[in-house]
């Protein structure tokens, strides 16, 4: 209570339909989205087609460039670096990539962090 001031507004429940608000634009997008996929055929064979590896590849190169540009700001990674900070026995390059190749129908959907190019970077000059 003493973080978020509970004890010092008269109503903490004001402003509560800001929340509630874009809870619902969520709810309405999940849904318009939903019922395309369902549309054209289903998860299933949107996957098979690469239909949805496809999109998912196209948000995470917008939101990659937003995070380059510093649209998207994560403190310590692309906005105030602490240059005496060292990193190297610390970062697991890449952390999501634990997989065992094989051959699959579906292409599989690889995770990655935003700062992973600055994390590299900043270890190669340490």
């Amino acid at each position: 209570k003493e973080e978020s001031y509970f004890d010092k507004v008269e109503n903490a429940t004001e402003g509560s339909y800001y929340i509630e608000t874009i809870t619902h634009q969520l709810a309405e997008k999940a849904l318009l989205l939903f019922k395309a996929i369902e549309k054209d055929g289903g998860f299933l064979k949107q996957l098979k087609n690469h239909t949805i590896q496809n999109k998912i590849a196209d948000s995470a190169r917008k939101q990659q460039e937003k995070f380059d540009v510093k649209k998207v700001v994560l403190v310590g990674s692309n906005v105030f670096q602490n240059e005496a900070d060292k990193m190297g026995e610390a970062l697991e390059l890449y952390p999501f990539v634990k997989k065992k190749p094989r051959k699959t129908l579906i292409t599989p959907i690889i995770e990655k962090r935003l700062a992973e190019e600055l994390e590299q970077n900043r270890l190669s000059h340490e």
